[in-house]
């Protein structure tokens, strides 16, 4: 019947495991660093 997975199915970016949620987690970080840096930087050119 439904599967006792600890996430959904229906898992947009198809990531089962709390490992990958932390690598999901850096890059996300990440971006939340560097694309504001990189979009002012541009503006401030």
């Amino acid at each position: 019947m439904r599967d006792t997975y600890t996430h959904s199915s229906w898992n947009l970016a198809g990531l089962q495991n709390s490992q990958d949620d932390v690598i999901i987690n850096l890059v996300m970080g990440s971006m939340f660093l560097v694309l504001p840096t990189f979009w002012l930087g541009a503006m401030t050119w």
